[in-house]
């Protein structure tokens, strides 16, 4: 956590004022992350889902 805090010049107190420890804030971040993905698949139609797997697989398939 040291060197995260660091990296962000960020003083321990800033980071325990929101965030109980490490773990409180790696699951808020999966928290994050996995609301917006389904987000994302719940707002999507069978093309837009065939497009986003391409596109993870051969990049932007839109250019071609």
């Amino acid at each position: 956590m040291k060197m995260v805090m660091d990296s962000l010049s960020m003083h321990p107190g800033t980071f325990y004022r929101y965030f109980e420890d490490k773990d409180d804030l790696y699951c808020l971040l999966i928290r994050n992350v996995t609301q917006k993905r389904a987000a994302y698949f719940n707002n999507s139609n069978e093309d837009s889902l065939f497009q986003f797997f391409l596109t993870g697989l051969f990049g932007n398939v839109m250019a071609l």
